[in-house]
């Protein structure tokens, strides 16, 4: 409950953070958790990991626009009428997570030594 008192003179766009006040009611919404939810994401991590490789396929056939929708439903047995924004949703969802290379660690002969000159890559110059 929020409390105005009666010497404001209140004016809602301005002298409330809505946003501030939306947030907290978005806190006591419960998520989905547990198998519910695993079940679900795992799901979609394998349709989204079949799209990827539907998605070279079709690039390396060729195809685009209608004939591209038409393969890549084809590759999941859906109806060619599919909206082309479920195949967005779907890339879009788990686009981060797609399987890179791990990074090569550089090995060091000698350990790094501060000077004077490394020494700025680290920190802010006081002198602008």
């Amino acid at each position: 409950m929020i409390h105005i008192p009666a010497y404001w003179s209140f004016d809602p766009k301005r002298d409330i953070r809505w946003d501030a006040v939306a947030s907290l009611h978005r806190v006591r919404v419960p998520g989905r958790q547990g198998s519910a939810l695993a079940e679900g994401q795992a799901e979609r991590m394998k349709a989204a990991a079949k799209l990827r490789q539907l998605d070279r396929e079709a690039l390396r056939r060729g195809l685009k626009g209608e004939k591209k929708h038409t393969f890549l439903c084809a590759g999941f047995g859906w109806v060619p009428g599919t909206s082309a924004r479920r195949l967005s949703r779907l890339r879009a969802e788990f686009s981060d997570q797609e399987p890179t290379e791990k990074a090569k660690i550089p090995t060091w002969k000698k350990p790094l030594r501060l000077t004077a000159k490394n020494c700025r890559l680290f920190y802010r110059s006081k002198r602008r």
